[in-house]
């Protein structure tokens, strides 16, 4: 969404990035002339009448959400609105219908339902693949005229800039051993447990180690299961880094083991960044990401049989990198914001009328 801001700034367009709140600073990230509106609430529940006076009073050509819930809300909000010239343009990043078989809460029953009201409401759908929107138009009953299928950008030289980032914390020793890397929040849906059995499969035979970036829920869970197979001195789960692409670059082998996404952004860049990939052939995105097991091994969700076999692969040279040496051009920045500005919703904003 960064990205997209900045892009369509550079383009000449008036931007706003509304935040729910500030807990993160973003300004190092934005370009000057993105403005921020700080809507200082708690929950996206109590920002209702903070977002409905900033599009009474700014009047803006498009409202652009992501994130099912907020998608939800934003949609809501159109029936209180005295303009009803706005268009709104939802994102949704995720495959929902494996999202809630995962999570069988009331809530997300409510969600599933929610979005099958009023994601039709929406003036247009961004899906950042092909699988997510098969997803709405198969579990939802999406008119699939209404959804555009866009990838998501990335930003090919601010990535290698960062990968060459000097490592803060020596006691890793990444480049003295095999060294094995998964990244993401530590949920149920990256599912790093089966990761962890995978590795645990592997390090009998193999001078190795694995790397687990990120925070999350599941923290005392995974560690319990590292300390329950004697990993201690093998796995290493160092938290949250703003630039893991310096961990990533320098790693032998980076493994997705997601039981669902959307188009998971990390794989593309370990790709770009030439680490050989396993990842799950879960909904959506990694077969396409993969080119259906041309660029990276694919493997059953929650199977740390195949994940070990994926891996023993590539550490005795069965299995090594081979993909097109231009694939950064297929997720360029440029090249993104020019599909959305050729959709006609926004084509019609002013800035960018002939």
């Amino acid at each position: 969404i960064l990205t997209l801001a900045n892009g369509f700034k550079k383009r000449g367009n008036d931007v706003y990035l509304l935040l729910i709140n500030d807990e993160i600073d973003y300004s190092e990230e934005i370009l000057d002339g993105v403005k921020i509106v700080n809507l200082a609430s708690k929950r996206v529940l109590f920002s209702f009448f903070g977002i409905r006076r900033f599009l009474n009073e700014e009047r803006p050509d498009i409202v652009f959400s992501t994130i099912a819930h907020l998608n939800i809300y934003v949609l809501l909000l159109k029936i209180f609105l005295s303009n009803n010239r706005i268009r709104f343009v939802i994102r949704e990043s995720n495959t929902l219908s494996e999202l809630i078989k995962v999570h069988k809460s009331i809530k997300n029953r409510l969600l599933h339902l929610m979005i099958k009201i009023h994601y039709p409401k929406a003036d247009l759908i961004i899906a950042p693949s092909r699988g997510v929107a098969d997803d709405l138009i198969n579990n939802y009953n999406i008119n699939k005229d209404l959804i555009n299928v866009i990838y998501n950008p990335i930003d090919y030289k601010t990535l290698l800039k960062s990968a060459e980032e000097p490592f803060v914390n020596i006691d890793l020793d990444i480049g003295q051993t095999k060294t094995i890397i998964g990244i993401g929040s530590l949920s149920k849906q990256k599912d790093f447990s089966t990761l962890i059995k995978a590795f645990y499969r592997v390090e009998k035979s193999y001078d190795c180690k694995l790397i687990i970036l990120g925070e999350g829920q599941e923290r005392e869970n995974l560690e319990s299961l590292i300390k329950e197979l004697d990993l201690q001195n093998r796995i290493f789960m160092p938290g949250f880094d703003k630039n893991p692409f310096k961990y990533l670059k320098n790693a032998d082998i980076f493994i997705l083991s997601s039981i669902y996404e959307g188009l998971p952004n990390v794989l593309i860049q370990a790709l770009l960044l030439g680490v050989p990939c396993i990842a799950t052939n879960c909904k959506s995105g990694p077969d396409e990401i993969l080119k259906y097991g041309d660029y990276g091994q694919l493997v059953e969700p929650e199977n740390p049989i195949q994940i070990s076999d994926a891996i023993e692969n590539i550490f005795s040279q069965r299995w090594s990198v081979n993909f097109d040496k231009k694939l950064h051009l297929k997720y360029d920045v440029d090249e993104i914001i020019n599909r959305y500005l050729d959709i006609s919703i926004f084509k019609t904003c002013p800035s960018n009328l002939d």
